[in-house]
C-alpha cells in the first residue's frame, strides 16, 4: 500500500503534475471519512462537517 503512494508521488514529480497532489489527497481523505463513518461509531461526530 505504501508503495502505491511512493509511485504516485514519483509520477507527479517526473511529469510535473504536482497540482494533482491536493486533489488526490482530498479524495483519499473523503474516502477514509466515509469508510470510518460507516464502520465505527464516529458517525454522529462526522455529520456536522457535511
Amino acid at each position: 500500500m505504501l508503495e502505491v503512494f511512493k509511485d504516485l508521488i514519483a509520477y507527479f514529480k517526473e511529469r510535473k503534475k504536482m497540482w494533482l497532489l491536493p486533489i488526490v489527497l482530498i479524495l483519499v481523505f473523503i474516502g477514509l471519512i466515509m469508510i470510518f463513518g460507516l464502520v465505527t461509531g464516529l458517525t454522529p461526530f462526522i455529520y456536522p462537517f457535511f
